[in-house]
C-alpha cells in the first residue's frame, strides 16, 4: 500500500485514543515497507521527525494511560502553540475527581547530540560504531566513527544527566495548566531492565521539581512516571 504521507490525517483531528495509536503505527509500517522508506525514517523529513518525535510518543502514553474507567480521545495539532496535543478523559476516574477531563500534551526527546550523524553514517555506509564515537571533521566535512568504550554505568549515567536536563529546560518555559511532559529516550546503547531501572531510580532520586501535571519517560521497550 502507497503511503498517504499526509499530517493532515491527524492534524487538529479529535479522535478515540485507540483509534489514533492504530493509525500512528498503521502509518508508520506504511513508510517503512514503502520503496526507501526504512531510510526516510531514519533520516526524518519533515514527515517522518513529527511521526517519530511526536506522533509515536503521544500515542506510547495514550496506551499505557487508557484503561477501564478512562476512556481518552486526542487531538493533535500541527503548529507552534504551547503544547503537541490535548486530551479528553472520560469514565469513572475522571468524573471522580482522579485524573483530570482536560489536559496538554508537550513531546520532547532526549538522545546524544551527534545522533543525526550517526543516523547519516548509517544511512551512507550502513554500518558504525556507537554515537559517543562519531563526530564530524572541520575541515572535510567528513562523519567519521571510532570505537568508544563505556565504563561501568557511563551510558546510563549519561541519559540520567539528558533526562533531568530536559525536565529543567521545559520546566522553564510556560505551559497551560494540566500539562503533561513526555521524554522519549534514546539511549547510546541497548538497555536491559536493570540498567533502565538504575535510570528511573537516579532521576526519582534527585527529587526534581517541575510544575507538570506529571512527566512521562520512556526508551523502546520502558516507561516510567514522576
Amino acid at each position: 500500500m502507497k503511503p498517504d504521507r499526509n499530517l493532515g490525517t491527524f492534524d487538529n483531528r479529535l479522535m478515540n485514543g485507540l483509534e489514533f495509536c492504530r493509525k500512528v503505527y498503521e502509518f508508520f509500517e506504511q513508510i517503512r515497507n514503502s520503496p526507501g522508506g526504512v531510510n526516510r525514517l531514519r533520516l526524518r523529513g519533515k514527515i517522518e521527525k513529527k511521526l517519530i518525535e511526536e506522533l509515536i510518543p503521544i500515542a506510547r502514553y495514550i496506551q499505557t494511560r487508557y484503561s477501564a474507567g478512562r476512556l481518552l480521545k486526542v487531538r493533535w495539532i500541527l503548529g507552534s502553540q504551547q503544547y503537541d496535543a490535548r486530551l479528553l478523559s472520560a469514565g469513572a476516574l475522571p468524573e471522580n475527581g482522579v485524573v483530570p477531563k482536560l489536559q496538554y500534551v508537550e513531546v520532547t526527546t532526549v538522545v546524544h547530540e551527534h545522533d543525526h550523524l550517526l543516523r547519516s553514517l548509517i544511512s551512507a555506509q550502513g554500518h558504525a560504531f556507537g554515537v559517543k564515537g562519531v563526530s564530524r571533521d572541520r575541515k572535510s566535512r567528513k562523519i567519521e566513527s571510532k570505537p568508544h568504550v563505556y565504563r561501568y554505568r557511563e551510558a546510563e549515567d549519561d541519559l540520567t544527566k539528558r533526562i533531568l536536563a530536559s525536565i529543567a529546560a521545559k520546566n522553564s518555559k510556560a505551559y497551560p495548566v494540566g500539562t503533561v511532559l513526555v521524554i522519549q529516550c534514546v539511549p547510546d546503547q541497548l538497555m536491559l531492565s536493570d540498567d533502565w531501572e538504575y535510570v528511573v531510580q537516579k532521576v526519582r532520586g534527585a527529587n526534581v521539581k517541575h510544575r507538570f501535571d506529571e512527566v512521562f519517560f520512556f526508551e523502546s521497550r520502558y516507561t516510567a512516571t514522576l
